[in-house]
């Protein structure tokens, strides 16, 4: 007889017999056939891959959902199956652990797959450097081991864009041009863009030859992309426009300019609009021929996709103005612009400068509150004016920036940023004894209190308090003099809204 067929007629009249023998005498010998199933079973059908990439998916999923116990789980699952992948499941693992409030687990996990001294996981060694610079004042309390980090990632991956991109970025910050080119070069051609930091870094240690090629490079490059793209692509276009720019080809820059906005409208060249008209603003008060409408219509187009430009701010004042001399009748039509029926709103601050160069106080003063009534961002407006105006260093403008921000405090005198920006004002004035008091009242009612002190620490300075500076200077954002200088929103590098 066949053996198999004599097999099954075992299995049948071992089952057909079961009611007349004793069952509890025959379970081990059931439990034992099946567990012979299942090892026969397992030895054909068991595949280690298979059920590693379960456990990875459900790991992945766990993560996203931010189910940080099954995902701890899943990574000590996967640990046991497959010891070859030990460093990326023990980061898992850490970022579970951390996920779950387990910070020493977290901690002790990262020193092994992350230490400083030695290359051992790229994205463990990445996750680290990232998470120090996220901390206060990272750049002087963790600087050597951000360092460490991402030196050790790019032993490994010496093609990493994130590491070399990272550690770039703190050479540049500490202008050690040498190395940061060499961390941006090494991801050129995954990263054309960067030919544009370059050029920038060349620049700032006056290697024009190199911002020249550099320029030319990536002109080229973005030039032929944006040529031979079937539709816009804001993501090269945006780089010609900066390497346009940076060539001061700004009338080109507007053409390209328009022709995005005509294909992929306004959202995606935002950050880059005003820029471009600022530019070509800038290049048209240089000439000698009659453009104000020209000018005008510039920076108003460039305000309306970017309200907040400062480059655009910085030219408002000085529309009827050529090399620091009022033009009278430039002035003269800007005053009767305003004068017209749905005049253009910020307009009014040039009129209003105006009336101040003309020492015409009262008219001043009524056109910064036909401001205010034309719309209702007049007064934040008023001071990211004031601290362009300061920042921009023209010492004679100063007191024009003063007369705005008396003008916003009057209106608003519980606003913090208003009074550290007067503060500022009178700084750079030259009177750090009057600008005390708002200094003290910002302290007092900003969160985050690092603009007001580095504020402090500079006053004190002026007046001869060295002592006393030294008390605040530990506790402002490390800066030199142009980053100290009033930004926007009164020294905290965002624009007062």
């Amino acid at each position: 007889m066949n053996p198999i067929k004599r097999f099954q007629n075992g299995i049948i009249s071992w089952f057909v017999t079961w009611p007349q023998r004793q069952p509890w005498k025959d379970a081990p010998a059931l439990l034992a056939f099946l567990l012979g199933l299942a090892f026969i079973w397992a030895v054909f059908f068991w595949d280690p891959m298979v059920v590693r990439s379960h456990y990875g998916r459900v790991m992945n999923s766990a993560f996203g959902k931010g189910d940080y116990q099954t995902a701890l789980v899943a990574s000590q699952r996967l640990l046991a199956l497959s010891p070859s992948w030990r460093n990326q499941t023990l980061f898992s693992m850490a970022l579970a652990h951390q996920g779950l409030g387990h910070q020493d687990k977290a901690l002790a996990l990262l020193q092994e797959v992350a230490p400083a001294d030695r290359p051992v996981f790229a994205p463990a060694h990445l996750y680290v450097a990232n998470s120090l610079l996220r901390q206060p004042d990272a750049s002087r309390r963790f600087l050597p081991l951000i360092l460490a980090q991402f030196k050790q990632a790019l032993a490994l991956e010496p093609d990493s864009i994130e590491a070399n991109e990272g550690l770039g970025a703190i050479y540049s910050s500490q202008k050690e041009w040498a190395l940061a080119e060499k961390c941006f070069s090494a991801i050129i051609k995954k990263k054309p863009e960067h030919m544009l930091l370059l050029a920038r870094m060349a620049r700032e240690r006056s290697n024009e030859k190199a911002a020249e090629n550099w320029t030319h490079d990536a002109l080229v490059h973005f030039q032929k992309a944006v040529e031979k793209s079937a539709s816009d692509n804001s993501k090269n276009r945006i780089p010609y426009l900066e390497a346009l720019m940076m060539r001061n080809e700004f009338g080109k820059a507007k053409a390209v300019l328009d022709e995005g906005r005509k294909l992929s409208g306004d959202a995606p060249y935002k950050p880059v609009a005003g820029l471009v008209c600022a530019g070509l603003a800038r290049e048209l008060a240089a000439k000698e021929t009659d453009n104000l409408d020209a000018r005008i219509k510039l920076l108003r187009e460039g305000m309306d996709a970017n309200p907040k430009d400062l480059s655009l701010l910085a030219l408002l004042p000085g529309l009827s103005e050529r090399d620091g001399i009022e033009s009278g009748t430039a002035g003269d039509r800007i005053l009767k612009m305003v004068d017209e029926k749905d005049a253009w709103p910020p307009l009014f601050f040039a009129a209003a400068k105006i009336s101040w160069k003309r020492q015409d106080t009262a008219g001043m003063k009524t056109y910064l509150a036909r401001a205010c009534e034309a719309f209702p961002k007049a007064l934040p407006m008023a001071n990211n004016l004031a601290s362009v105006i300061n920042r921009n260093g023209r010492k004679e403008d100063l007191p024009f920036a003063l007369e705005m921000m008396d003008y916003a405090v009057e209106q608003d005198s519980s606003q913090p940023l208003f009074r550290l920006n007067r503060g500022l004002v009178l700084l750079y004035s030259a009177k750090p004894q009057d600008a005390l008091p708002d200094f003290h009242f910002a302290f007092e009612h900003l969160e985050d209190k690092s603009p007001a002190h580095r504020a402090l620490s500079e006053a004190y300075q002026a007046m001869g308090m060295s002592n006393l500076a030294q008390k605040h200077r530990p506790l402002a954002n490390p800066a030199a003099r142009d980053s100290t200088s009033p930004t926007p929103d009164g020294g905290t590098g965002k624009m007062a809204n």
